[in-house]
């Protein structure tokens, strides 16, 4: 996909989820870009904004004007899972709900006359969650690359379940899916959530804290949608991860440090599960080493690549 120009009419993106976490971060990065920014959006102000579209979720229908070419679709919408108590029967729903979402939506954008370009969707590092391999403490544990089989469990089974819309798609439309690690930003997300308690010299590992904990600073994903739009080489899966692999105990250390408060307050699995729901063990106590092989070669590069110095910058 060609970048807009100076000389050429700008492409035009149209963007779900622009009022989330990522969204917020990433619509301001693609105008910057030179990309015309199409917001599709499901309570649209009245009257629409000019750059409003509404967004029937239902039916995925987005109420274009006469005329207009979607140059891309870039798929962000979708409740957080931390936004809920996590027992299985609500991530469950959840999973249902962003599936269908997203299903509605590319078939939907399969029917325009002129299907768009790329279409970038949002997924997750869950794809991998229970896959077997070695200990989470073991040193030679060979990370997952983009090309890794799909673990098991209900986030994997979440993740598996959005990606699958993308076959709707016509050939001749670019697929790219994010796998994004955990978004980190002092501003929102979960780092926003560990933040309390760290304050109040309660922080620390959870469970056994030797589980890795896949990230990404949120201005590194935005920057990543981006690039999925305009590396042409990109197709398919790709992993949205810093390079560098975190442990959960590591995690915990660099935001104490970084605050300058302690991190020794072990919260046991059994605790997690109580105050957080039974299905936080696979959010929060699980997890795999993932390598973003394919943004490393096709030439990304990160403004956030180690952890430590970075929580201590933000």
């Amino acid at each position: 996909m060609r970048k807009a120009g100076t000389t050429a009419a700008p492409q035009t993106v149209l963007i779900t989820g622009s009022r989330g976490f990522l969204g917020c971060a990433a619509t301001p990065v693609l105008e910057a870009a030179g990309f015309r920014v199409l917001r599709a959006v499901r309570y649209p102000s009245s009257p629409l904004a000019d750059d409003e579209r509404a967004w029937n979720v239902e039916t995925g229908h987005v109420s274009l004007r006469h005329g207009e070419q979607i140059d891309a679709v870039v798929h962000l919408a979708g409740r957080s899972l931390q936004d809920i108590y996590l027992s299985e029967a609500k991530v469950r729903a959840l999973a249902k709900e962003r599936r269908l979402q997203a299903l509605a939506l590319m078939r939907s954008v399969a029917t325009w006359p002129a299907p768009p370009a790329v279409v970038v969707l949002a997924s997750g590092v869950g794809f991998y969650t229970d896959t077997p391999r070695a200990s989470p403490s073991s040193p030679s544990m060979t990370p997952l690359t983009d090309a890794s089989p799909k673990g098991s469990g209900v986030l994997a089974d979440m993740a598996a379940g959005i990606e699958e819309s993308l076959l709707l798609l016509p050939s001749t439309t670019r697929t790219v899916v994010l796998r994004l690690g955990m978004i980190v930003a002092p501003h929102g997300g979960a780092l926003k959530k560990m933040m309390l308690p760290f304050k109040l010299g309660m922080g620390g590992p959870l469970g056994h804290g030797r589980q890795v904990w896949p990230w990404i600073s949120l201005a590194d994903a935005a920057r990543a949608v981006l690039f999925a739009l305009d590396h042409e080489t990109l197709q398919g899966p790709v992993n949205a991860v810093a390079p560098e692999v975190v442990t959960q105990r590591q995690f915990a250390h660099a935001l104490g440090r970084a605050l300058g408060r302690p991190a020794f307050m072990l919260l046991p699995a059994f605790m997690v599960k109580i105050m957080m729901g039974p299905a936080a063990a696979e959010l929060l106590l699980s997890g795999v080493p993932v390598a973003p092989a394919c943004l490393k070669a096709a030439g990304f590069t990160w403004v956030h690549d180690r952890l430590g110095p970075w929580l201590k910058g933000a």
